[in-house]
């Protein structure tokens, strides 16, 4: 089954590192490594980082897209 082009578009950001995530905007900032947190889990008192396994199988915000997850 082809993938729509949202999808498509959005896997290769994801693989090519053009996303908006904090891992790869905080390099651009000069932001250490270690200190590119993910603002929604700092709201639940979860320091992580905010990089591609965080957004994808960790951070709650996007429970709705882990399908799998219940």
């Amino acid at each position: 089954m082809p993938l729509q082009y949202q999808f498509k578009n959005s896997l290769s950001n994801l693989r090519c590192s053009c996303h908006r995530l904090n891992i790869e905007t905080g390099r651009h900032n000069n932001i250490d490594r270690r200190l590119r947190f993910c603002t929604y889990c700092l709201k639940q008192d979860n320091s992580t980082v905010e990089n591609e396994h965080n957004s994808l199988l960790v951070c709650p915000l996007y429970d709705d897209l882990n399908y799998d997850r219940q």
